[in-house]
């Protein structure tokens, strides 16, 4: 058997994620607290049953809560073929990673309705769920745009700074509500 592939996350998130297959290992209990856009969800306690699922014509790179069971199945898939590697230190260590990262700027100065939230939307559509998003704009309107939108799509609004010239919003990327029936 060769050597199981490693990958940190910094390396992981230079990748076209696209081209690959994301496998969430953590239960659906923790898959609920946060997921990773893209990210295929076989937990742990399934994977016998489910495995087969993968396509084997991606690269496929696992993660689970820590790091340790989706070593394991790294390891396994390899032994069936897969192109399979873990990525290091698992979900904790992308929200670590999330948590410190500076967050994306946008500039949205001088745009008029609905020219900032368009901007916004059109930026947060490439960032991955956990990532921030600072958004400066100067008409009024953005402020109360920018909360309400927020509410509607499931994104946070972690603060919102209106002063005389400039209006600036921390925007944290999240998975939009589940709609009610």
């Amino acid at each position: 058997m060769d050597e199981i592939k490693h990958i940190s996350i910094e390396e992981f998130l230079k990748l076209d994620r696209s081209s690959l297959t994301l496998l969430d290992l953590r239960e659906p209990d923790q898959v609920l607290l946060g997921a990773v856009d893209g990210a295929v969800n076989i937990p742990f306690s399934r994977v016998g049953k489910e495995l087969e699922k993968l396509p084997k014509d991606k690269p496929v790179y696992v993660f689970c809560q820590e790091g340790s069971l989706s070593t394991e199945i790294t390891e396994l898939l390899q032994d069936w073929d897969y192109d399979a590697t873990n990525l290091d230190g698992g979900w904790r260590t992308w929200q670590k990673w999330l948590q410190e990262a500076e967050p994306q700027k946008l500039d949205a100065k001088g745009l008029k309705c609905p020219g900032p939230i368009v901007k916004t939307a059109d930026t947060l559509r490439t960032m991955s769920n956990g990532q921030r998003l600072v958004i400066e704009a100067t008409k009024d309107a953005f402020a109360s745009d920018i909360a309400v939108w927020c509410q509607r799509t499931g994104n946070k609004l972690l603060k919102l700074e209106v002063g005389p010239d400039l209006i600036e919003a921390l925007v944290e990327k999240a998975e939009a509500p589940a709609p009610v029936l």
